[in-house]
This record gives C-alpha cells, structure tokens and sequence, in this order.
C-alpha cells in the first residue's frame, strides 16, 4: 500500500452511507443520522481517503478558530497499515 494511492477529499452527501459503513465496522460511534446533522454545522468539515473510486476512510472535524478537533475518525480494517 502507497499512500500515494488515496486520494482525500471533501466529503458529499452521497458519502454519507460509506462513512456509516466504515464506522459502524470500527467502533459504530455514529448513528447515519449523526453525520447527516453534521453536515448541517457550519463548523462541521468531512473529508473522506478514497482509492480507486471507493472510500477506504473519514475524518469529521470542527474547525473553530484558531483549533481543529476531530469529532470522529476511521479507516478501514482492509486499508489501515499493519
């Protein structure tokens, strides 16, 4: 695995479905209604890694000047570096 092989990118509601996959296989923090919310806060930014146009993982992150903080985070098992 390159990391050169991942994209990142802004995250779209079409995505939304992915992302709750993705948790739910990691630690199931989010319900899919919670990342639908997320999207609504003006504060709230997601980004999802993608690799051959599937999405191997996320981060959500609430960027209140002059801090960012990571709401939520994951990978999947498949595409983490062992």
């Amino acid at each position: 695995m390159n990391s050169s092989d991942y994209s990142i990118r802004p995250a779209v509601h079409d995505d939304i479905d992915s992302m709750y996959m993705i948790d739910s296989s990691c630690h199931a923090q989010w319900t899919r209604e919670q990342f639908i919310h997320e999207q609504g806060l003006s504060l709230s930014h997601a980004f999802v890694a993608e690799k051959d146009g599937n999405i191997a993982g996320f981060i959500v992150i609430w960027y209140i000047p002059p801090e960012v903080q990571i709401q939520n985070i994951a990978v999947l098992s498949s595409c983490r570096r062992t």
